[in-house]
C-alpha cells in the first residue's frame, strides 16, 4: 500500500506542488464536476474511489503532469534497441512516485485517507439497474 502523504515534494516535471495545491484544485473542480458524486450518497466509500477515477480520467492539470514527464523522459528510451537499461527503472520509480504523492494528495483533499480509499477499492461496486 502507498505512503499515506506527503506534505510538500518537488514533482519531477519541475513544479512545486502540496497538499494545499491539490486542495484548491479540487474545490474548484468540486463544483459541477462532482455534483453527480457526492459523499453523502454511500457511506461504504465508494464516492471515494469514484472521485478518484474522475480526478484520474477528467483532470487535465493531473494529465498534463504526466505529459510533461513523458515529454521530459522520452529521450532515454532507445526504441530500437531491445535491452532494458536499469535507467528505464530509475524513471519509472519517478513516475510512480509522482503518480502516488498526485493522487494521495487528491485522497486527502477530498478528507479521506489513502487507506480508506485502499479499503474501499476492494469492496465490490453497488451495481444499480435502471
Amino acid at each position: 500500500m502507498p505512503r499515506e502523504h506527503k506534505a510538500e515534494e518537488k514533482g519531477d516535471d519541475g513544479a512545486d506542488f502540496s497538499a494545499r495545491d491539490v486542495k484548491l484544485q479540487a474545490a474548484a473542480g468540486a463544483k459541477g464536476r462532482d455534483a453527480d458524486v457526492d459523499a453523502d450518497d454511500d457511506d461504504d466509500g465508494e464516492w471515494l474511489v469514484r472521485r478518484v477515477i474522475q480526478y484520474f480520467f477528467d483532470d487535465d492539470a493531473f494529465a498534463g503532469t504526466f505529459e510533461r514527464f513523458a515529454e521530459d523522459n522520452c529521450h532515454v528510451f532507445d526504441l530500437d534497441s531491445d535491452e532494458m537499461k536499469l535507467e528505464y527503472t530509475t524513471i519509472y520509480n519517478r513516475f510512480q512516485s509522482l503518480f502516488e504523492s498526485k493522487i494521495e494528495d487528491y485522497i486527502v483533499a477530498q478528507g479521506a485517507t489513502v487507506s480508506q480509499f485502499y479499503e474501499s477499492s476492494l469492496r465490490p461496486p453497488t451495481l444499480t439497474c435502471s
